[in-house]
């Protein structure tokens, strides 16, 4: 098992490779039904991060340690520089291509943010516990 680094090392920043993008959802009023339905997402912010696997996390305990059942575990902590804004009604978008490079196609990852946490207050760093979208080719 990989321990997990403080995100607050200088060596955290090299890991900090990827190029993610934080978007918001929007809503529009549909002209035939007056009914407000999704828009097109708006670019929030666009940024390196570094994507890790989550490991058994707090969340994760408080949900054995209550006796319920687990509804929403994060899959993925994502560190990030600091944003303002950011929030539970966003997403991350991670555009990635599959080994070997040459000739695959590039694919969208998505993350929806479960938590922010604002790494000791100081508008330095920003970790995200997200959990990865199932895509629909991949649920049928």
């Amino acid at each position: 098992m990989v321990e997990r680094l403080s995100p607050l090392g200088f060596a955290r920043v090299g890991v900090m490779n990827k190029r993610i993008r934080i978007m918001s959802a929007t809503e529009v009023q549909d002209p035939d039904t007056g009914a407000m339905v999704p828009g097109p997402p708006i670019v929030h912010a666009e940024l390196f991060a570094c994507i890790e696997p989550a490991m058994l996390s707090r969340l994760l305990k408080e949900e054995l340690g209550g006796g319920g059942a687990i509804l929403n575990t994060e899959s993925s902590h994502i560190t990030c520089w600091y944003v303002s804004g950011v929030s539970v009604s966003n997403y991350i978008e991670y555009d990635f291509v599959d080994f070997p490079p040459p000739g695959a196609p590039m694919r969208t990852r998505r993350f929806d943010i479960l938590e922010v946490r604002h790494v000791f207050e100081d508008y330095r760093l920003l970790e995200l516990l997200c959990k990865e979208r199932v895509s629909q080719e991949a649920a049928a």
